[in-house]
């Protein structure tokens, strides 16, 4: 059964304490997230940021239109996802361009709606023209399909390395591996954000507010922060960034 997310009812359960570590004003139109040499990325007016202190990087291609999608996974292969052109770039630490991607030059035939890094040279791709989730080898340029159509709708997704995990229109969370196993992990309330970290949870915002969630465990706790707005958000390293839409916040976070 699925559960209906109330604010009410979820401002009933544990608070999670954060400590503020950080905060400082930025001009972008959205935050992507940090890598652990403390640089920041964002974008603004289409185009691709790396930032350090005083240190700027950019990055743009206007003939593929919006960028759609930045996966940071791996910061020596970032990974922009141009959907409207069916097009990935990948770019190296300085934002020199490694190689294009082009689906629509595949052999088998492929509109792709979500991309990710994997490893062995491979990006997660779902394939909307058949519904089948993939690995594409980038090096070789050849896609393996890992699953059987999949029907439902993909409202949000997240990579890693080894697996895709996304959230259907049912607000069922569930994950792939490279191997094409697919394992249903929980039921979750509606949101507007999330994250899923590893294995251990997902953390979720609706309306303002952040909320943590351990996989299959049903309390919401409440991140308790005094922020306006959460434009979006990242979690890593213990580290809570949110971006309100003028500036970077960041928090300690032990999650438990």
């Amino acid at each position: 059964m699925i559960s209906l997310f109330s604010v009410h009812s979820l401002s009933q359960t544990q608070l999670l304490s954060i400590k503020l570590i950080n905060r400082f004003s930025i001009d972008a139109d959205s935050f992507v997230g940090t890598d652990n040499l403390g640089y920041y990325y964002y974008i603004k007016n289409n185009v691709f940021f790396k930032k350090k202190n005083n240190e700027i990087m950019q990055y743009q291609n206007v003939s593929l239109g919006e960028l759609t999608k930045v996966d940071l996974i791996n910061p020596l292969k970032i990974v922009l996802f141009y959907e409207n052109f069916n097009k990935v770039i990948l770019l190296d630490n300085q934002l020199n361009e490694i190689t294009t991607i082009d689906f629509s030059l595949s052999d088998d035939p492929m509109v792709i709606h979500n991309v990710g890094m994997s490893g062995q040279n491979s990006l997660w791709v779902f394939n909307v023209l058949n519904q089948q989730i993939g690995l594409y080898n980038y090096e070789v340029r050849k896609n393996v399909r890992l699953n059987q159509p999949i029907k439902s709708t993909f409202l949000s997704y997240q990579t890693d390395f080894n697996s895709m995990v996304w959230i259907d229109e049912r607000y069922i969370i569930s994950k792939i591996d490279v191997f094409g196993k697919i394992e249903v992990l929980d039921t979750l309330a509606e949101f507007d954000n999330f994250q899923f970290i590893t294995r251990l949870g997902v953390v979720l915002t609706k309306n303002g507010k952040l909320f943590y969630k351990k996989i299959a465990e049903a309390p919401y706790i409440e991140i308790e922060i005094n922020v306006k707005s959460i434009k979006n958000f990242a979690y890593k390293d213990k580290i809570l960034t949110i971006f309100t839409g003028e500036e970077i916040i960041n928090y300690n976070l032990n999650l438990p």
